[in-house]
């Protein structure tokens, strides 16, 4: 009969001080720059033809309800009326008239219909 042979394994104790090591040798070690290309930083949505834009100018709902390009809801519990972006990247909204927003943030819109109102 062959006597047992005990196999030591060894134990690490992760505590606070080994994360800190771990965490500095993983910031210290250089990554090279074609691994950073790979991570882009997000970019605001640029809007497009065939994109809705709902559109609200607060205190003036009659600007919504003429003239304009809207796309009506049938429901009370539908959002409010949109307005649809058409395949020129053009939207027409109520006396700022015909105003071309494809290619544009949401930021950049407001400004030029609050410039064309």
């Amino acid at each position: 009969m062959e006597a047992a042979t005990q196999q030591t394994i060894p134990i690490t104790d992760i505590n606070l001080s080994m994360l800190r090591q771990m965490r500095s040798a993983q910031t210290s070690a250089a990554l090279p720059p074609q691994t950073f290309a790979l991570f882009g930083k997000p970019t605001a949505y640029k809007v497009g033809p065939g994109d809705v834009l709902q559109i609200v100018v607060w205190d003036h709902p009659e600007l919504a309800a003429t003239l304009g390009q809207l796309v009506q809801n049938g429901k009370m519990t539908d959002a409010a009326p949109s307005f649809l972006i058409d395949e020129n990247g053009d939207v027409q909204f109520p006396y700022a008239g015909n105003v071309h927003v494809a290619g544009k943030d949401v930021g950049t819109i407001q400004k030029e219909l609050h410039r064309a109102v």
